[in-house]
């Protein structure tokens, strides 16, 4: 979200863009479903945001073979300020930058695990779709990354099956596979340092 909104005000900072795990626009029901958080986190404080953040992050099989690390997460979770909560809470909910993804022309790769619930295959299609140099890479049978998953992500890249890494056609919304060939910059695209 906040690498989406650095590409359209400041491409010439950026040589690409990972964009994992993300959506460029909520609809009416997730933001009903944030504002819900909100007040949950309100009225119960933090404690009532665990369990359910710790589902929305991981399966039932990382959790029970890697205990230490998502209490870690718990304790992380439980320590977050309500201020801070809210806050990025009321943003998330208010992001809407679908219709301006056509003008991010960096190499884009949007990378979701196949059972993200909260930011679903769906949402990185969309991205994916309206960025014009975008590939999207679909990680089958993962949950979110937003945790783990990006650091296990090179060890798991060369394994992936054929089809894992698609490109939407010209015109949006279909997907072909692509092979693993990366994105290339439109022409006349400036390369910058970081």
């Amino acid at each position: 979200m906040t690498a989406q909104t650095l590409a359209l005000k400041r491409p010439d900072l950026l040589r690409g863009l990972i964009l994992c795990d993300t959506s460029s626009r909520y609809d009416a029901e997730a933001r009903q479903q944030w504002r819900e958080r909100i007040a949950a986190a309100e009225e119960n404080g933090m404690e009532s945001m665990v369990e359910a953040t710790i589902d929305l992050w991981f399966s039932p099989e990382f959790c029970e073979h890697h205990g230490q690390e998502v209490d870690a997460v718990r304790a992380m979770i439980r320590a977050t300020p309500l201020a801070g909560y809210k806050g990025c809470a009321a943003a998330i909910s208010q992001l809407d930058l679908t219709d301006r993804l056509h003008a991010i022309h960096v190499p884009t790769l949007a990378i979701v695990g196949e059972n993200d619930p909260g930011t679903p295959v769906s949402a990185h299609e969309v991205i994916a779709a309206k960025i014009p140099s975008a590939d999207l890479l679909v990680l089958p049978r993962a949950p979110s990354l937003q945790y783990r998953g990006l650091a296990r992500l090179q060890h798991r890249a060369p394994r992936l099956p054929d089809g894992a890494l698609r490109r939407p056609q010209q015109g949006g919304g279909d997907v072909r596979v692509l092979g693993g060939s990366r994105p290339k910059p439109r022409p006349g695209f400036r390369w910058n340092r970081c």
